[in-house]
């Protein structure tokens, strides 16, 4: 039986993930996302109103502009909203848009 050594990765990655919610200039960190909902950590009351996600793997971006239609309340941390307009790409400082549908669901 081979003997397998701790510290050998082969080729494993783990991938610095981060998510969140930009809202009127705050940051709210986003602790699950769905194809119409957010999870996320800890806010004040909110309106309904637009919001950017932003998706953020290594060195790669993206960021989606939704609508929240009922805003964020400080008794949930879910978030309902509603895909809107364009997706933004960077990928090592170059950026390309990119046409959201709305029966595209931007992370899975």
């Amino acid at each position: 039986m081979p003997h397998l050594l701790a510290d050998q990765n082969y080729g494993a990655h783990s991938a610095q993930v981060e998510m969140r919610l930009i809202i009127n200039g705050s940051s709210i960190s986003i602790s699950q996302m769905g194809p119409d909902f957010l999870f996320i950590e800890g806010s004040h009351d909110h309106p309904p109103g637009e919001a950017t996600i932003v998706l953020q793997v290594d060195d790669t971006e993206r960021r989606w502009q939704v609508n929240l239609p009922d805003g964020i309340s400080k008794a949930s941390t879910r978030v309902a909203l509603a895909l809107r307009g364009v997706a933004r790409h960077c990928h090592q400082g170059r950026s390309a848009d990119i046409p959201v549908r709305s029966n595209v669901r931007p992370v899975t």
